[in-house]
């Protein structure tokens, strides 16, 4: 039996416990069998759970539930369940189920303001499609976040017209990583069904389980050029990072598959075209983005140009180095803490210009 590697079995956990992807999804992934899956993340003390279906909870209190009133999306939080299978339940016992949308489904129809192209970036990198079943018979979407952005969930809803008791809260169990014990503390999320919006950021290029697979949109989605910069910010503020060195320089970066990060980076002001991609060390796919000092401030100062939305606790970091009025016209609070986001760099062979 081939040995699967330490940082595949971790990327599995993260799948699992993080996108709410099945065994059986991340088996067909990464080409390895689903009782594997199963069983490594059961070595890692990852509780399996076995989805609900008609017979395993009780039919009459889910019946009773939504008789009183509770909405679908609450029952299926309370029995630990999906949504989908919580109206099939209803729907064997012959209940008409009227499909009620809390959200705007078709917000990502047309890219056309900053707040669309920022959510759009921002769900390409910490966003999920997922197809449950065959022949997308349980399309959602998906954004998880450490808890300690739990407000930036809260603008997420605002934005899509959700309310914001979607969102929920669980703690992330501990796990080995190079033999010390890691807890990741609270994770927050919100996940919207809805096959409409599912098929639209498909269209758009955001592809189903993505990881280590995004690839950029075609620029011709966006209504004007200027609504791309919002865009890579948002991918910024989910998968870049920006700290303060102990020498007291302002360090920021991106990471992401190689292809995507090479044609963002035709994006970015000339000067930072010639910044070569780092290998991640650990891993074949992943690669870097990174800036120092002065390459940083012309970054943050391209990626915030005309912004009303961010992520606080990345733009207090970067306010003082923004030379345009946003810095100024936004109270930016005490001086924050530093993002404690650590990328190990393996080589500084370029690997794509």
């Amino acid at each position: 039996m081939a040995k699967i590697k330490e940082e595949i079995i971790l990327e599995c956990k993260r799948m699992y416990e993080e996108d709410h992807i099945s065994c059986a999804q991340i088996a067909k992934h990464f080409g390895i069998g689903s009782a594997t899956v199963r069983r490594r993340l059961k070595a890692l003390g990852v509780e399996i759970i076995q989805h609900p279906h008609a017979g395993v909870f009780d039919t009459k209190e889910v019946l009773n539930l939504y008789k009183e009133g509770i909405p679908i999306w609450k029952i299926a939080k309370k029995f630990k369940s999906s949504e989908e299978t919580i109206s099939k339940v209803l729907k064997e016992q012959g209940v008409i189920v009227k499909k009620k949308l809390a959200f705007d489904e078709h917000i990502f129809d047309s890219i056309d303001t900053e707040e669309k192209a920022y959510w759009l970036g921002f769900i390409w990198a910490d966003g999920c499609v997922v197809n449950s079943y065959v022949e997308r018979k349980s399309c959602s979407v998906e954004i998880g976040i450490s808890v300690k952005d739990f407000n930036h969930l809260e603008k997420f809803c605002e934005f899509i017209r959700l309310p914001k008791d979607r969102i929920h809260t669980r703690q992330i169990k501990e796990t080995t990583v190079n033999g010390k014990l890691v807890n990741p503390g609270l994770s927050c999320r919100v996940q919207l069904s809805s096959k409409h919006m599912w098929n639209q950021l498909v269209n758009l290029g955001c592809c189903p389980n993505k990881t280590y697979n995004e690839i950029f949109p075609c620029l011709d989605i966006f209504k004007t050029p200027d609504l791309i910069h919002h865009f890579i910010r948002g991918f910024f503020d989910g998968d870049g990072w920006v700290y303060i060195d102990c020498q007291n320089h302002l360090i920021t970066g991106i990471c992401g598959q190689e292809q995507f990060l090479i044609e963002l980076k035709k994006l970015l002001p000339v000067k930072l075209q010639n910044i070569s991609l780092y290998k991640v060390a650990n891993t074949e796919v992943i690669r870097v983005l990174k800036w120092a000092v002065d390459n940083s401030k012309i970054f943050l100062n391209y990626i915030y140009k005309d912004a009303t939305i961010w992520l606080d606790r990345k733009f207090n970091i970067s306010a003082p180095y923004i030379s345009n009025s946003i810095s100024k016209s936004v109270n930016i609070g005490e001086t924050p803490e530093m993002d404690n986001t650590e990328i190990t760099i393996e080589t500084k062979e370029s690997v794509a210009s």
